[in-house]
Protein backbone atom coordinates (compact mmCIF):
# COMPACT_ATOMS: atom_id res chain seq x y z
CA UNK A 1 0.00 0.00 0.00
CA UNK A 2 1.61 3.75 -1.43
CA UNK A 3 0.26 5.35 1.42
CA UNK A 4 2.44 3.22 3.93
CA UNK A 5 5.47 3.90 2.43
CA UNK A 6 4.95 7.71 2.29
CA UNK A 7 2.98 8.30 5.55
CA UNK A 8 3.99 11.63 6.61
CA UNK A 9 3.95 13.24 3.17
CA UNK A 10 0.22 11.35 1.89
CA UNK A 11 -1.71 11.46 5.40
CA UNK A 12 -1.04 15.61 5.21
CA UNK A 13 -1.69 15.66 1.84
CA UNK A 14 -5.10 14.15 2.79
CA UNK A 15 -6.28 16.08 5.56
CA UNK A 16 -4.95 19.50 3.20
CA UNK A 17 -6.73 18.13 0.77
CA UNK A 18 -9.57 17.18 2.82
CA UNK A 19 -9.82 21.15 4.13
CA UNK A 20 -8.77 23.13 1.35
CA UNK A 21 -12.44 21.16 -0.75
CA UNK A 22 -14.40 22.05 2.34
CA UNK A 23 -13.30 25.76 2.14
CA UNK A 24 -13.31 25.83 -1.44
CA UNK A 25 -17.01 24.34 -1.12
CA UNK A 26 -18.40 26.73 1.34
CA UNK A 27 -17.21 30.07 -0.01
CA UNK A 28 -18.86 29.09 -3.30
CA UNK A 29 -22.36 31.20 -3.08
CA UNK A 30 -24.47 27.95 -4.33
CA UNK A 31 -23.68 26.06 -1.03
CA UNK A 32 -22.38 28.83 1.94
CA UNK A 33 -21.17 32.01 0.20
CA UNK A 34 -18.31 32.05 3.40
CA UNK A 35 -15.83 30.32 4.92
CA UNK A 36 -16.46 27.53 7.11
CA UNK A 37 -14.29 26.86 10.44
CA UNK A 38 -12.70 22.91 10.41
CA UNK A 39 -11.96 20.56 13.05
CA UNK A 40 -9.83 17.60 11.04
CA UNK A 41 -9.00 14.22 12.90
CA UNK A 42 -7.31 11.95 11.74
CA UNK A 43 -8.00 8.26 11.97
CA UNK A 44 -5.74 5.45 10.49
CA UNK A 45 -7.45 2.33 11.84
CA UNK A 46 -11.37 1.47 10.58
CA UNK A 47 -13.88 -0.29 12.74
CA UNK A 48 -12.45 -3.73 12.29
CA UNK A 49 -8.93 -2.62 13.07
CA UNK A 50 -7.46 -3.24 9.85
CA UNK A 51 -5.37 0.03 8.97
CA UNK A 52 -7.98 2.25 7.05
CA UNK A 53 -6.65 5.42 7.12
CA UNK A 54 -9.03 8.82 6.76
CA UNK A 55 -10.44 11.81 8.26
CA UNK A 56 -13.44 12.95 10.36
CA UNK A 57 -14.39 16.84 9.62
CA UNK A 58 -16.30 18.57 12.48
CA UNK A 59 -17.82 22.20 10.65
CA UNK A 60 -20.15 24.80 11.90
CA UNK A 61 -24.18 24.91 10.21
CA UNK A 62 -22.66 28.22 8.62
CA UNK A 63 -20.22 30.21 7.41
CA UNK A 64 -18.40 33.78 7.68
CA UNK A 65 -19.23 36.36 4.63
CA UNK A 66 -15.81 37.46 2.73
CA UNK A 67 -15.95 40.62 4.76
CA UNK A 68 -16.05 39.12 8.17
CA UNK A 69 -18.96 40.92 9.24
CA UNK A 70 -22.46 38.24 8.37
CA UNK A 71 -22.95 34.50 9.92
CA UNK A 72 -25.11 33.01 7.15
CA UNK A 73 -26.85 29.67 8.48
CA UNK A 74 -26.54 26.73 5.75
CA UNK A 75 -30.02 25.82 4.29
CA UNK A 76 -29.78 22.55 4.10
CA UNK A 77 -30.16 19.90 6.46
CA UNK A 78 -26.82 17.99 5.86
CA UNK A 79 -23.73 20.14 5.00
CA UNK A 80 -21.92 19.72 2.97
CA UNK A 81 -23.01 19.00 -0.16
CA UNK A 82 -21.65 15.38 -0.40
CA UNK A 83 -21.36 14.66 -4.55
CA UNK A 84 -19.73 17.97 -5.45
CA UNK A 85 -17.69 17.83 -2.19
CA UNK A 86 -16.76 14.56 -3.23
CA UNK A 87 -15.62 15.69 -7.12
CA UNK A 88 -13.84 18.30 -5.43
CA UNK A 89 -11.77 16.51 -2.98
CA UNK A 90 -10.66 13.82 -5.34
CA UNK A 91 -9.42 16.69 -8.27
CA UNK A 92 -7.65 18.40 -5.25
CA UNK A 93 -5.93 14.98 -3.89
CA UNK A 94 -5.04 13.67 -7.14
CA UNK A 95 -3.54 16.98 -8.78
CA UNK A 96 -2.59 18.66 -5.54
CA UNK A 97 0.50 21.37 -6.24
CA UNK A 98 3.58 20.06 -7.12
CA UNK A 99 5.35 21.49 -3.39
CA UNK A 100 2.80 18.85 -1.72
CA UNK A 101 2.88 15.43 -3.66
CA UNK A 102 4.86 12.51 -2.79
CA UNK A 103 7.86 11.63 -5.29
CA UNK A 104 6.70 8.27 -6.43
CA UNK A 105 9.88 7.11 -7.67
CA UNK A 106 11.64 6.39 -3.66
CA UNK A 107 13.31 9.52 -3.75
CA UNK A 108 13.56 10.94 -0.23
CA UNK A 109 11.11 14.20 0.86
CA UNK A 110 12.30 17.18 2.79
CA UNK A 111 10.15 18.84 5.49
CA UNK A 112 10.08 22.29 6.06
Amino acid sequence: MLIRSKQKVLLSLLMRSSADALQKLSLDKKFLGGQVGILEILHTWGSTLEYHPHVHCLIPGGAITEKGTIWRESRKKFLPAVRPLSKLFRGIFLSGPANRRPPLNGASTTSH
